[in-house]
């Protein structure tokens, strides 16, 4: 890893026209301040990840799931981030550690792809509306940069028995659950995970219980994803412990498994609005 930076580096900095000045090194300085710190950072895959500077990251650029995508397009953390999650190799993490370790890659992955396009209406529009088939990132030990969807599908979901995990992958979308402002850790992870469930499944917006018709609205995660949770006809089992305590009496009540809905999905992006302009001095 060490050696394969130093290459790079080098020819970049090669490829610089004598004299440049300013402008030039401002051209490639989030190319290249990624790249050294996977340089210095690089461990040969052995050791614990380090998500400190993430999760700096997201309590500055992220509020209330909202996303700064303008200040994040010029923050060069992010990149140093994703560049020191490839340098390890997340075949040696153990599981919570490789369930935080991949949550937080697609979600920075993600967070990166918007930024490198904003503005932009959609996550949708990105790569004729297949961001998620985008190869994006090649951790250690990998021969072929990842996609979104083989994180989440074939990695994730394949070899993590953890169905919460839907709860904390954040597409940029309105509609997606919010996005944490702090990363994801080995340590705090089933915490984490079961208080995006609960504000996931609390979220009126997003999924609620109508006690007047027995009526379950939920997000079409559950739809996509249902033999994740059980299976369609398990799905108000598994949400039932995570709803407010009201609409778990009124459901156990009824006596009967409700009717369930599945809502519209709205993938604009999670973005903050912009900074209100400032009056004019006198």
């Amino acid at each position: 890893m060490r050696g394969d930076c130093l290459t790079i580096l080098c020819r970049t900095l090669c490829r610089l026209p004598a004299g440049s000045g300013r402008t030039q090194w401002g051209q490639v300085k989030r190319f290249l301040l990624p790249l050294l710190f996977a340089l210095l950072t690089a461990s040969g895959g052995a050791g614990q990840v380090d998500h400190s500077s993430y999760d700096a990251l997201l309590h500055e650029r992220v509020s209330f799931g909202q996303v700064d995508y303008v200040a994040l397009r010029e923050d060069a953390r992010l990149g140093a981030y994703i560049a020191s999650l490839a340098a390890i190799d997340p075949s040696a993490l153990s599981q919570s550690e490789g369930i935080a370790y991949w949550l937080n890659a697609y979600n920075a992955l993600t967070l990166r792809l918007m930024a490198e396009a904003w503005p932009v209406e959609s996550i949708q529009k990105i790569n004729d509306g297949k961001p998620f088939d985008l190869p994006l990132f090649k951790p250690l030990g990998y021969d072929k940069p990842l996609t979104l969807n083989q994180i989440e599908n074939d990695i994730l979901r394949k070899h993590f028995t953890e169905p919460r995990v839907h709860f904390a992958l954040v597409c940029a979308a309105t509609s997606c659950p919010l996005l944490r402002s702090e990363a994801y850790l080995p340590d705090r992870l089933s915490i984490q995970l079961t208080g995006q469930a609960t504000s996931f499944l609390r979220d009126s917006a997003r999924n609620s219980y109508d006690p007047a018709t027995h009526t379950l609205r939920l997000s079409p995660v559950f739809q996509w994803y249902a033999n994740d949770f059980g299976g369609p006809d398990a799905l108000s089992k598994f949400v039932m412990p995570f709803l407010p305590v009201p609409d778990r009496a009124s459901m156990a009540l009824a006596g009967r498994a409700p009717t369930v809905v599945f809502e519209d999905y709205d993938w604009s992006p999670n973005a903050a609005p912009p900074p209100e302009p400032k009056p004019p001095g006198r």
